[in-house]
């Protein structure tokens, strides 16, 4: 039975040139391979890893004079990278670069090195060390014979073998064999190894984004921040069942005014939103927001796909400063932060995570939010008002034409805003104010100066901290701010 085409060559080559000495067995030689150490490799999706043939010679009165090895893989999982395709001199000097093998004969390559490459199956080797037979390899414990890179190309997970192959690479087949003395002996061990794709990684991410980096602290201005899921770059697509979070503020400096859904959050199923959706923003544990979703809770069971890299805007949270502060009296900016906190806040604490494939995944990153709260200006500012909604209740009608007579003439509550009771603009909250706007609702009477319909400011003032004509207008929650 023909072993090997080394073999066939160098018994051509020797003729009837053989040592009487003793043949070792089989279990005197071994094949393996190792990628850095290990005959195991884990490489990402689209990379490459390196994989070294090793041979061992055991001690003993015998020399090898060549040898040839078939080595297979999965080409489902990777494919061997041909250096040199339309070139098999180049091809087999630099699959042997930096082996032991490239300067095995006196520091030079041997006689005969024959390397061929199957990118989707595998590569072969054959090698006669000297035609002379001059130069022989003696026992040893580590020889590198070849190396080969391999690119992953099949799916993330996948694993795929390394194995020295009989009968399947070449024309005819290369078989693995050691030469020792004119006889091919086929090693008694062969170890191949595993090439596996890293799985690709589920990084989910959530973040608070303020939508402007400061706002006054007046007690009054607004600002909107909006908190976005997502996942890192590298991470993998999903699709999206749910997701639960904290966000926590500082109650000394912030007032959470307002929390939403997303435009897009409320376009979910048609338009209906989740079909299980919480927002509480009074949650037990601290000053905060609690939100729980789930997108479908029926058939067809909707989601949001995301793929990597990508993020959603879920909601929007509104913000004024819970201080004021003043330049007039020093006051400087102060920053506070809104944090994305887990298991914090709610009976029973809420977790942040998002739901993926029935499972709750932790965010594995949280991207707190800062806000600058910065003082009043000295000499103040121009603060938003509707004129004539005395009891700011976002509305002018007759309740507001009652709150003013209440608080001129009965020591009824003091107007949030002083400027919007004032409907006629004199400088003074009286029952003319009462009467324009009761006129205006049921008689068809003259409608309060400007600012009105609309909210705006009374330019007339020099700031709504220190208006020319005494009244002040410390407005909080009527839409104005």
């Amino acid at each position: 039975m023909r072993k090997a085409m080394v073999a066939v060559a160098l018994a051509g080559v020797l003729g009837a040139v053989c040592s009487a000495g003793q043949i070792p067995g089989p279990e005197k030689f071994a094949y393996w391979v190792e990628s850095n150490g290990s005959p195991d490799a884990v490489v990402a999706p689209g990379g490459t890893v390196q994989f070294m043939v090793y041979l061992k010679i055991m001690p003993g009165d015998w020399v090898v004079q060549g040898w040839s090895l078939a080595l297979c893989h999965d080409g489902k999982v990777a494919e061997l990278i041909d250096p040199f395709p339309d070139k098999p001199a180049e091809r087999a000097s630099a699959m042997i670069a930096g082996t032991n093998a490239a300067t095995m004969k006196n520091g030079r390559a041997p006689d005969f090195n024959s390397v061929s490459v199957y990118p989707n199956a595998g590569m072969t080797q054959g090698v006669v060390i000297d035609m002379m037979v001059a130069v022989t390899l003696p026992p040893t414990d580590k020889f590198s014979l070849l190396k080969g890179d391999y690119r992953a190309i099949g799916a993330a997970g996948a694993t795929g073998a390394l194995t020295f192959c009989e009968g399947t690479l070449g024309k005819p087949p290369v078989e693995n064999v050691i030469v020792v003395e004119g006889n091919s002996i086929t090693p008694g061990a062969q170890t191949g190894g595993t090439i596996t794709i890293q799985a690709q990684p589920l990084i989910p991410t959530i973040a608070a984004i303020p939508a402007a980096a400061e706002l006054r602290a007046d007690k009054a201005a607004t600002v909107d921040a909006r908190v976005e899921i997502g996942l890192t770059p590298e991470s993998k697509a999903i699709e999206v069942q749910g997701w639960s979070y904290g966000l926590a503020h500082e109650n000394a400096k912030l007032t959470l005014v307002d929390a939403q859904p997303s435009a897009t959050v409320a376009g979910l199923n048609g338009g209906a939103g989740p079909d299980f959706y919480s927002i509480n923003k009074t949650p037990a544990g601290g000053a905060g927001v609690t939100v729980g979703a789930v997108v479908g809770m029926a058939p067809p069971f909707n989601v949001i796909a995301l793929a990597g890299g990508q993020s959603v805007h879920t909601e929007t949270m509104t913000y004024r400063s819970a201080v004021e502060l003043l330049e007039a009296g020093g006051d400087g900016p102060v920053d506070t932060k809104l944090a994305i906190v887990s298991e914090v806040l709610g009976d029973p604490p809420v977790a942040a995570v998002i739901s993926v494939e029935e499972e709750g995944i932790e965010f594995a990153q949280k991207t707190d939010g800062t806000i600058r709260l910065t003082p009043v200006p000295a000499g103040g500012v121009l603060r938003k008002f509707r004129r004539g909604d005395a009891n700011n209740d976002g509305i002018v009608n007759i309740a507001d034409g009652v709150w003013i007579l209440s608080y001129a003439f009965r020591g009824g509550r003091v107007p949030p805003c002083k400027d919007a009771a004032d409907a006629n603009d004199d400088g003074a909250i009286d029952q003319s104010d009462a009467i324009l706007v009761i006129y205006y609702q049921l008689l068809d009477g003259p409608a309060p100066k400007a600012p009105f319909p609309n909210c705006g400011t009374d330019e007339s003032d020099t700031s709504s901290d220190n208006p020319e004509d005494g009244l002040d207008c410390l407005v909080e929650g009527n839409g104005c701010a």
